[in-house]
């Protein structure tokens, strides 16, 4: 700067003492001439008066020439800096406005067009306030009036003008107190369109309010958390080689516990405190340690790894205990940050699922039950869709037609096919009656299973109708009854059996109160099964033999579980007979008599006939 000022200094005394010079030279000459025929005289031997004007004359020509030097140069920067503050405004996207002191718009630039729409003729002569926003009038007569009394800097201006169109726009900028600049002779407001940028500010604005408002009055306990510092140590694995962070963390157990250190809470929200029974922000965070787990490490884990693949979010379940001691069931969902600006506001939400997961274990519970329920009785179930022909079967039905591995789903010609040929038709019969009238199933047939074995199901289904008399479904059980029609059958032939033996069968309960007795009974005592239900085989008793010959009967039964030999009974009609009568007592699996079973034959004839037969020898 100091370099400078001396060039100027020196460009201008250096032609103004060559004029002074020439000026002096001049004068001298012109006053030599004025004494004729002393030119010579004059010349070389001046006198002193003459050479002090002559000093003076040098003096007063270089002041003069020095100030008409100054001024001229002084116009010409003048004009130049015009010309540059002209081609400035000219090129400039900012509004750049002139005005007067008393707030008449002398100059405004071009680019008002880009901006407010408006071109420059059209506003040039006009008052700076009728591109103001009315409510603001006030506001920016004080903005100029500070502007006029400021004189040494400019001043921050922020104004709100209306377009051509009547659109609102934000400008911020300057503005310059030049009233006493001669190139500019006013207060020079420079302004650029912020708009966009403050209608974004106000959009932030707006949404960080939705976003307290979701945060603090939402239902679902929320709580903003800070991973930032995590996801600087997760970076400098990164940098160290790690490839896989679940490797890192298994290798080194101990890390997850310090980078789950690093983790910070920012906020919480009501909700929090409700559902973990907390009186306050600061009572939850001072207990923070005892709502937690071992289960959390994992759930941390889990996490880091999500946060390391670059997934999008993270789910899970997780179990906390309430400050009050209760165990909660919650669902847990953390949205992962694409910057690293947004992992230190992570809003990770925390939803009580107790309800649904004792639900679901109920559920679980009851299924468990039901399929045990369903193996204990050979009974499962099954669900026939219409539309596309699947059917859904339960564990035991799988096991009934032989799948050792249970499919999701299987064809209805899949689950027919199990059917034995011999009772395909039989089946398929009853379905299309099922369908079409009756709506109902009761049918016994054959499954062949794919190892050759063959047994006994019972079917009972049931159609589901629609509104409009179509079937959508078809649900129904499947029994194994092999064994029961195996036992039944055993039991029909017992009973043949026992009807049709000449011998006489009693039978009793474990207080020897008859039960059951067959025809031949009948036929030899006389007695049908209603007279002598509930009596004791005392009724048939003779009174031939003494009470001490029972007594033995009952302590051989009772020692051996049986007893046979010859007894003299007494019919209904009162006749005595001989019979060889056998009794058996039967015993459950815990050895407590539960039955006596009496089997005897009408010996008398038998020895009538013996007794003829020897007479006749």
């Amino acid at each position: 700067m100091m370099l400078k000022e001396k060039d100027s200094a020196l460009s201008i005394i250096a032609p103004s003492t060559l004029w002074a010079l020439c000026a002096t030279a001049v004068y001298w000459y012109i006053s030599v001439l004025m004494e004729p025929g002393a030119l010579s005289k004059n010349l070389l031997s001046p006198s002193v008066d003459r050479l002090s004007f002559t000093l003076f004359a040098f003096i007063l020509s270089f002041v003069l020439h020095g100030h008409l030097f100054r001024t001229t140069r002084y116009y010409k920067q003048v004009l130049k800096e015009q010309q540059r503050c002209n081609t400035l405004i000219k090129e400039s996207t900012d509004i750049t406005l002139i005005m007067s002191e008393k707030g008449t718009c002398n100059y405004i630039s071009p680019s008002i067009k880009q901006i407010l729409g408006f071109r420059p003729e059209e506003i040039t002569g006009k008052p700076f306030q009728s591109l103001l926003n009315p409510s603001l009038a006030s506001r920016t007569e004080i903005i100029l009036n500070n502007a006029i009394k400021e004189q040494t800097v400019a001043l921050p201006v922020s104004l709100q003008c209306l377009d051509k169109w009547g659109r609102n726009h934000h400008l911020e900028g300057t503005i310059a107190n030049m009233l006493k600049v001669p190139a500019i002779e006013g207060l020079i407001v420079n302004l650029r369109d912020t708009t966009a940028q403050v209608n974004a500010e106000i959009a932030r604005d707006q949404i960080q309010t939705k976003y307290k408002n979701l945060f603090f009055n939402n239902e679902v306990a929320i709580w903003e958390e800070d991973y930032s510092s995590v996801y600087h140590e997760l970076q400098k694995l990164r940098e160290m080689g790690i490839e896989s962070i679940t490797d890192y963390l298994q290798r080194n157990n101990e890390q997850r516990a310090r980078l789950a250190s690093m983790v910070r809470i920012n906020e919480i929200n009501q909700a929090t405190l409700l559902l973990f029974n907390a009186s306050s922000p600061k009572d939850f965070i001072d207990h923070i340690n005892e709502i937690t787990n071992e289960q959390y490490l994992d759930i941390f884990e889990a996490q880091l790894n999500a946060i390391w693949k670059g997934e999008q979010h993270f789910q899970s379940d997780a179990t906390y205990q309430t400050l009050d001691g209760n165990e909660i069931h919650v669902r847990l969902y953390m949205p992962i940050p694409d910057t690293e600006e947004d992992f230190r506001h992570i809003p990770i939400s925390r939803q009580n699922i107790t309800d649904r997961k004792n639900a679901e274990q109920a559920l679980k519970r009851s299924q468990h039950q039901l399929a045990e329920a369903q193996r204990l009785a050979k009974l499962g179930s099954w669900e026939w869709s219409v539309a596309d022909h699947n059917v859904i079967c339960s564990k035991e039905t799988y096991r009934i037609l032989g799948y050792e591995m249970p499919p999701l789903t299987i064809h209805k010609d899949e689950f027919i096919g199990r059917v034995h040929p011999e009772d395909r038709t039989r089946v398929k019969e009853a379905i299309y009656n099922a369908i079409e009238h009756v709506g109902t199933i009761n049918l016994d047939y054959r499954v062949l299973t794919p190892d050759g074995h063959c047994q006994i199901v019972n079917a009972i289904a049931e159609a589901i109708f629609e509104a409009d008399g179509k079937v959508s479904h078809m649900v129904g059980t499947l029994q194994d009854v092999t064994k029961q029609r195996q036992n039944e059958e055993r039991m029909i032939l017992a009973n043949r059996m026992f009807e049709h033996t000449h011998e006489g069968i009693f039978i009793t309960d474990q207080h020897s109160n008859i039960i059951a007795v067959n025809q031949a009974f009948t036929t030899i005592t006389g007695y049908t099964l209603d007279e002598a239900y509930g009596q004791t085989p005392q009724i048939l008793h003779s009174g031939r033999h003494t009470k001490q010959f029972y007594q033995n009967m009952w302590a051989e039964i009772k020692e051996r579980g049986c007893w046979q030999g010859e007894v003299w009974n007494k019919a209904k009609n009162g006749q005595l007979y001989s019979e060889w009568l056998m009794i058996n007592e039967v015993k459950d699996q815990q050895a407590n008599t539960i039955n006596y079973i009496g089997t005897f034959s009408d010996i008398h004839k038998a020895k009538e006939n013996h007794q003829v037969a020897l007479r006749s020898l």
